[in-house]
């Protein structure tokens, strides 16, 4: 067997082999952080998602989606149908003044776990800002504020996560100030429970680079690793290869 080295750049992995030749990859091993062996991690997920996939396009006071019920609280909140992360739509608080929509959380949502969703800033131009509070039986408390924090640019370029650790959240409130039929975009909105990091799956993403005659190494395939769960964080370890030629 050839030797093989990895590198792993932002979620993906590159293979590059001394020898060119054919291959067979076996699975990807890998090791939660201060284990010494691989772990079994069958701990089973209930994230829960909204893509507003469902949804009508266009404005609404109330919508119903898997989370809970997002009611609008002023401003203009619409399902857009133009852009989206995923899909073919997203959540478009619109700005002005203010723009705010109120997520009542349903009762099979653990905020014990982490919020997360994908944002976009519609314009670079000012004001801006962009908050989420939280409501528990002692009212409303910032959780996020994404003033300086969510960029403009195409497409999606923000991942937000947010810790929430509180099993007494009822509501989250959602508010946005920007110059008029603006605001921020949000899709892929989750919000998965506490749980160890496991490896859901790993594909080779297409890629294609010449082989370099005389280089002791050039990179053939680059993987795609899923992980779901914040705790207890994996790392790559190793991958097998077998060769023929």
């Amino acid at each position: 067997m050839a030797a093989t080295h990895i590198q792993r750049t932002a979620g993906l992995a590159f293979l590059s082999l001394v020898t060119c030749a054919a291959w067979l990859a076996e699975p990807v091993a890998v090791r939660a952080a201060g284990q010494s062996g691989e772990t079994d991690r069958s701990v089973p997920t209930s994230a829960v998602a909204d893509g507003f996939e469902d949804a009508k396009a266009g404005p609404f006071e109330k919508l119903e989606t898997s989370l809970g019920t997002w009611i609008s609280g002023g401003g203009r909140t619409i399902v857009d149908d133009k852009h989206a992360k995923t899909g073919r739509r997203c959540l478009q608080l619109t700005g002005g003044e203010k723009t705010m929509v109120t997520l009542q959380l349903a009762d099979s949502v653990d905020t014990l776990g982490t919020l997360s969703f994908w944002a976009e800033r519609w314009t670079v131009r000012k004001p801006f800002s962009f908050h989420i509070e939280k409501q528990t039986g002692d009212g409303w408390r910032e959780i996020y504020n994404g003033d300086a924090q969510v960029r403009v640019g195409r497409e999606f370029l923000n991942h937000v996560r947010i810790p929430l650790g509180d099993d007494g959240i009822r509501q989250l409130r959602f508010t946005c100030t920007s110059p008029p039929d603006t605001g921020i975009l949000i899709d892929d909105i989750r919000i998965a429970p506490a749980m160890p990091q496991k490896v859901v799956s790993v594909d080779a993403v297409p890629f294609t680079l010449p082989a370099l005659v005389g280089s002791k190494a050039s990179r053939l395939l680059k993987f795609k690793i899923i992980t779901t769960g914040q705790l207890e964080p994996v790392s790559l370890i190793g991958l097998r290869a077998k060769l023929e030629g």
